[in-house]
């Protein structure tokens, strides 16, 4: 179940669609919650967002049976949908009317068949997550004001993840996520700073480590 720790760290639950225990809470802000919430069925989950009262409230789709909002910054939510078809997945936000605009992906719908694209974090005028490429890996993206597309690089390997972006605008901006290593050994926590140039963050030792929120 959808939940929330207030300000003593007292555990809430918050309400869903239909099914008990059927929510998950990915992002907040201010008094803004997102998320997802399953109404009939674990095959079929609406995007929603509790308000300041807690209730909720649904998201539309893209056409499809599935939909996610992972995060939110000011009055743009983003997440990802499937289409029509309900074999695709496109990344997508809903802006302060709550209409729901396709963000696509690096190869055309047709081409992808399969999961095409998430969007995960916004900041900055920045929004960021992971899209399948022609090859058939899924690497680290962004979109930028306009809601274009761009690659962002790897530590080496095929495939890499954003999930988030800092608020801080765009001159300090860091993005952070995900990355194989060259050869996909290993799977390395990494950020990319403002310029978009990636950076290693380690591990402990191991050989999986991933960053998934930055402050600020």
């Amino acid at each position: 179940h959808a939940v929330y720790w207030d300000s003593s760290f007292t555990i809430h639950a918050l309400p869903a669609f239909g099914r008990l225990y059927s929510s998950i809470a990915y992002g907040v802000f201010g008094t803004t919650i997102v998320g997802l919430s399953y109404a009939t069925s674990l095959a079929a989950s609406t995007a929603c967002y509790w308000d300041a009262a807690f209730g909720v409230h649904a998201l539309p789709t893209l056409g499809g049976n599935y939909a996610f909002a992972h995060a939110i910054d000011g009055t743009t939510i983003v997440g990802a949908s499937q289409d029509i078809t309900n074999n695709l997945q496109f990344a997508c936000y809903w802006d302060s009317t709550f209409s729901i605009h396709d963000l696509k992906s690096l190869v055309p719908n047709s081409v992808v068949g399969q999961d095409g694209s998430q969007a995960l974090g916004i900041g900055a005028g920045l929004i960021v997550g992971e899209s399948l490429n022609i090859s058939g890996n899924t690497v680290a993206v962004y979109w930028d004001a306009g809601y274009t597309i761009h690659v962002l690089s790897t530590l080496g390997g095929t495939d890499s993840r954003a999930f988030a972006v800092s608020r801080m605008g765009v001159a300090g901006t860091i993005i952070v996520g995900w990355s194989y290593i060259t050869g996909n050994t290993e799977i390395h926590a990494c950020y990319w700073d403002s310029s978009f140039v990636i950076h290693d963050l380690g591990t402990l030792g191991g050989t999986l480590s991933i960053a998934t929120g930055v402050v600020g």
